[in-house]
């Protein structure tokens, strides 16, 4: 998943670098964390991510800028895709033929130098506000190609924003008969008030059409407390209440995205991926409970780290004790691309201070055998699940079905996939409808109509009188049949007011 950082945010790295006055502490943390390269390149090699013979080529694509690429609407202009194909700087990515996906032959600093270059950066900012393209980076597109999205599906995107995936996902649920797209539906949903905002803002600049804004429902909650649904999606053809398809692009490390943002390689260490693994595995847990029998969740992250990545999707395995089965990428999704498979093994380690030769402080990888081991030691965030299981459980769990993208493979950040089909229900009880992180509530919260009003504008709406009373939704504090909106049809499968909806469908006409 796209690093849930705020890009507004200062960089304290730089901050740190630039000061000629720094502080003491500044001073400290700035020396501990620009020892993240070597960190990170010990942590690498000791868990077999990146081939030793390959570790030249996997450091030279991290100095080296990503390339500009986006995604292409299915059913954009035929004129705009005409011009697109005509530009001397763009073509469809040699790894992903006829999936839409294309690449410049430039770097984003050349778009505005004029000539053709800058051209083509005019030709794609006229695509997003027209919705007929999205810039995304290539390995994010990944998740929803691999979900296979059937027009008319019902889909959960938990950790939403900034909106790429989502995008892809209307596009998806759109396409088809008419009958498809008026049954389907994408929830989108964050924790944070503020990305729930920029995904939304997102959303409004890349010019969706009326009818995938339609089939969305935008929610704020933490991704591990989402409500469930309350009844099956319409006339469901099996596999009781759930969602088709869900997206779980948790919230990561990071550490595939250096080549976006070069300030992460300094600041790596391990105990972000650690502290980030019992939140990522109760996300991705909680994904598993709203998917119907049948349906497949797709679990990613854009690290490279196992403990954010094998570790969780093994624990969901043994968790789900076989009513969830690991799917191989599927044959027929980019049959190009390079994968690399998930491991069965991994080591799990924290960091410390060592005193060198000299006497100074150095920063070091501490390697934990056991989870007993790391607790004696006082690793923070220790839990047992972030150890691998035993050789014989890792071999019938099917591991290696997962998929790593390394960055010297396909020109791309790093990125880490797996597929996960729910066979039979889960046992246990499910999480609850919590509020949003921290207490924030996003504003303007949609609340359903009074009963009597909303069967009043039920004709209007072209909904029965039982539908409109959880289809129309209003405002908090707005008056008058403007501000109402028609959420898609299955929105009536959640009981009223059990979600915390921002934005739902298209206002009543």
């Amino acid at each position: 998943m796209a690093n849930k950082r705020a890009s507004s945010a200062p960089n304290p790295l730089r901050a740190a670098h630039d000061s000629r006055k720094r502080s003491k502490a500044s001073e400290l943390w700035f020396r501990k964390c620009n020892h993240g390269e070597a960190l990170f390149r010990a942590y690498l090699a000791a868990q077999s991510v990146v081939p030793a013979a390959e570790a030249a080529a996997f450091w030279a694509a991290l100095r080296r800028p990503l390339p500009i690429t986006w995604w292409v609407h299915p059913r954009a202009p035929a004129e705009f895709a005409r011009r697109l194909r005509a530009s001397a700087h763009a073509a469809p990515a040699p790894w992903a033929a006829g999936a839409g996906v294309w690449q410049a032959s430039l770097e984003r600093r050349a778009l505005g130098a004029g000539g053709e270059a800058a051209a083509l950066g005019a030709l794609l900012a006229e695509g997003v506000a027209a919705g007929a393209l999205s810039r995304q980076e290539a390995v994010s597109m990944l998740p929803v190609l691999a979900l296979r999205v059937a027009p008319g599906s019902r889909c959960l995107d938990v950790c939403a924003s900034p909106g790429s995936k989502t995008q892809q996902l209307l596009a998806a649920v759109a396409g088809g008969a008419s009958e498809a797209r008026r049954v389907g539906m994408v929830v989108a949903n964050d924790a944070h008030p503020q990305r729930v905002a920029a995904l939304l803002d997102a959303l409004g600049r890349h010019g969706r059409s009326a009818s995938e804004l339609a089939r969305l429902v935008v929610t704020c909650h933490r991704g591990e407390a989402l409500p469930a649904p309350a009844r099956p999606f319409g006339k469901r053809r099996g596999g009781g209440a759930g969602f088709d398809r869900v997206l779980c692009d948790v919230p990561c490390s990071g550490d595939g995205t250096i080549r976006k943002d070069a300030s992460v390689l300094p600041r790596w260490t391990p105990g972000v991926g650690n502290a980030l693994h019992a939140t990522q595995l109760a996300i991705a847990w909680r994904g598993l409970e709203l998917l119907r029998v049948g349906g497949l969740l797709c679990y990613s992250t854009c690290s490279l780290n196992p403990i954010e990545d094998e570790a969780v999707v093994a624990a969901l395995l043994g968790r789900a004790a076989g009513a969830v089965e690991l799917e191989a990428w599927p044959a027929d999704v980019l049959p190009a691309l390079r994968r690399r498979a998930g491991l069965r093994s991994w080591r799990v380690a924290d960091h410390a201070d060592a005193d060198d030769d000299d006497g100074d402080e150095e920063v070091a990888l501490r390697w934990h055998a056991s989870f007993d081991a790391a607790r004696a030691a006082g690793v923070a965030h220790a839990v047992p699940t972030m150890w691998p299981p035993a050789a014989a459980d890792a071999a019938r769990l099917r591991l290696e079905r997962c998929s790593r993208l390394l960055p010297h493979d396909q020109d791309t950040g790093g990125f880490f996939v797996a597929l996960l089909r729910k066979r039979a229900p889960l046992g246990g009880g499910g999480g609850g409808g919590e509020a949003a992180a921290d207490g924030e509530l996003p504003p303007q919260l949609l609340q359903p109509l009074p009963p009597a009003e909303a069967e009043a504008l039920a004709g209007r709406a072209g909904l029965r009188r039982g539908a409109a009373r959880r289809r129309l939704l209003r405002p908090e504090g707005a008056r008058g049949d403007r501000a109402v909106r028609v959420a898609p049809p299955g929105f009536a499968a959640f009981a009223p007011g059990a979600l915390r909806v921002v934005s739902a469908g298209v206002p009543l006409v």
